[in-house]
Formats: C-alpha cells, sequence, structure tokens
C-alpha cells in the first residue's frame, strides 16, 4: 500500500511539472493585486472602529433606550465606586484601630 501511494505522488509530481499556464496576465494586474491588499488591510483595520461604531448608533438610536443603557451605566459606576471606597475605608478602620491600641497599651507596642 506504501509503494502504490509512492507511485501515486511520483505520478502527480511529474504531471503537476509538466502543466504549464499559456494564458497571460491582464495588464498592470501586480499593481492591481498590491491595491487590493492594501484595501484589504485598511478595511481590517477600520473593522473594529466601524463594528463599534455601528453597535453604538444601534444602541442609541432610540433615546429611551439611550436613557437606559445611561442610566445602569451610572449605577453600576455608583456601586462599584462605593464598594471600592467601603473597602478602602475599613482597612484605614482597622489600621487606625491597631495603632490606637499599640499607642495606649505599652505591651502591644512594636519591638525593636
Amino acid at each position: 500500500m506504501n509503494a502504490d501511494s509512492e507511485q501515486q505522488d511520483n505520478i502527480l509530481r511529474q504531471r503537476l511539472q509538466e502543466w504549464r499556464v499559456n494564458t497571460p496576465l491582464p495588464p498592470h494586474f501586480p499593481e492591481q493585486v498590491w491595491r487590493r491588499i492594501e484595501q484589504e488591510e485598511s478595511a481590517g483595520a477600520d473593522s473594529l472602529r466601524l463594528t463599534l461604531q455601528t453597535l453604538l448608533s444601534r444602541l442609541f438610536a432610540r433615546p429611551a433606550w439611550a436613557a437606559g443603557y445611561i442610566a445602569v451605566a451610572l449605577v453600576v459606576g455608583t456601586s462599584l465606586g462605593y464598594w471600592h471606597g467601603q473597602e478602602r475605608a475599613d482597612t484605614l478602620s482597622a489600621s487606625l484601630g491597631h495603632r490606637y491600641i499599640q499607642s495606649v497599651d505599652p505591651y502591644q507596642k512594636p519591638r525593636h
């Protein structure tokens, strides 16, 4: 079976080497190819921007939806800000309490 596949590979290689295309290319073919490549690359860079722009324009097409999105964003932002501030306040309060105890109780003072 292995020898048969090698023989088929050799026949295929031989036919591919013999194959020739005699049809001439259209005029300015390489320039057109490079122009199309440049267009595709610039379209790829702009596609993210266009996708985001299309999404936002669809989301905010109706004023009621736009107001809803803004309200949700404000509530989420305020909640996250409050949560972060509360977390920092708790940490600071614990630190200050520990420092007060160290300043009042001589046995709680750090030893050097």
